[in-house]
């Protein structure tokens, strides 16, 4: 199965919440899902969800990225709230691409990439892998 990346901040919390509890609510088997924390405060969510949640445990996976994009600490530390028009807003649209690129040379099966605020209600692999012909 392709692994689900979500790359997050501390400012996505209850987005990515949200996010892996409608996986785990309407999918019989949740894909393998990596949240890339961006942030600190990211990166210890991710950790509290998956103690606190024994359905996330064997398929989602916390990558603690909060050391790998330096001015993504600067804008956790002047507590700037405007997202979009902070560091963290450049780094979170930047370290889609290029999760992405890493990712998809480290995982044969693929992998696909989702903003947090993703209502999955139905197996969108089960759907990719019925209409891969067309989306060619």
């Amino acid at each position: 199965a392709a692994v689900w990346l979500v790359p997050s901040s501390r400012h996505e919390r209850c987005l990515v919440d949200n996010f892996l509890a409608q996986l785990t609510a309407h999918l019989a088997t949740p894909p393998p899902v990596v949240v890339a924390a961006l942030d600190a405060g990211m990166a210890s969510t991710c950790a509290e969800l998956l103690r606190a949640e024994e359905d996330l445990a064997g398929h989602t996976h916390c990558a603690d990225l909060s050391q790998s994009f330096l001015s993504v600490a600067g804008s956790e530390a002047n507590g700037d709230v405007n997202v979009s028009n902070t560091c963290m807003f450049s780094a979170l649209s930047w370290a889609k691409v290029m999760l992405l690129r890493e990712a998809v040379s480290l995982e044969p099966a693929g992998v696909l990439v989702f903003d947090p605020d993703v209502v999955v209600l139905r197996d969108v692999g089960a759907w990719i892998r019925k209409h891969q012909s067309s989306l060619e």
